[in-house]
């Protein structure tokens, strides 16, 4: 049986996967997929044409420090195939790339996102992982004491919980910014352009009516 359950699953997957289904939507999934990896390619090229801005901050969120751990930490206990942290975070993981592309096409009668994405994050934690991550560890990268485990796992949840979640907002206000921006045909394919019912300030106000995630004791 393989080892290893992630304590913290994966939330920049999520908002990757919710941009390349979008993408699906306008016919530039391909694209994407040749794109990833490859910053100088024309594919790249061409989707920071049609994403001038979510884009970047889609790839500042995956190179983040914080993500990089989030992603290695797991404890050594053999996997749990369909447990309920799973099962749990895949269903929220679903609703949520719902809710982008309903946002991004300004649908706005529908879920909020980052009320979503709250509930992404309270589903995306496995405990157990945790515990048995924090009393012993085979990775290298770990730090060498169960207090210096357990305060690595706190600080990455706190970051998920506030960076990351700031960033996820910051990215959604971004993606409408770009939908409704005049841009150039880009090797001949003109941007779809949305006009939305209302204005960046009522997207913010939207977004921010979600509140922030609590972070309890």
């Amino acid at each position: 049986m393989p080892k290893g359950n992630h304590v913290f699953n994966d939330f920049d997957g999520c908002v990757a996967t919710s941009f390349k289904k979008l993408s699906r939507e306008l016919n530039l999934e391909q694209v994407l997929i040749a794109a990833t990896g490859a910053g100088n390619s024309p594919e790249a090229t061409t989707i920071r044409g049609h994403f001038p801005t979510s884009y970047a901050t889609l790839i500042q969120m995956q190179a983040k420090d914080r993500v990089k751990e989030m992603h290695w930490i797991q404890d050594d206990k053999e996997v749990i195939a369909n447990d309920g942290n799973s099962m749990a975070f895949g269903r929220e993981s679903a609703r949520f790339s719902q809710a982008v592309i309903d946002w991004a096409w300004g649908r706005d009668d529908k879920e909020n996102p980052m009320t979503v994405w709250r509930d992404l994050v309270n589903a995306g934690e496995d405990i157990t992982a945790r515990r048995n991550f924090a009393k012993e560890s085979s990775r290298k990268e770990a730090p060498k004491t169960e207090a210096g485990r357990e305060e690595l796992c706190q600080q990455v949840r706190m970051f998920i919980r506030g960076e990351l979640s700031k960033l996820v907002g910051k990215w959604l206000v971004q993606l409408r910014d770009d939908m409704t921006s005049a841009r150039p045909a880009m090797n001949g394919v003109t941007p779809v352009r949305v006009d939305y019912d209302t204005r960046r300030k009522a997207w913010m106000e939207r977004l921010g009516s979600a509140g922030v995630i609590p972070i309890p004791d």
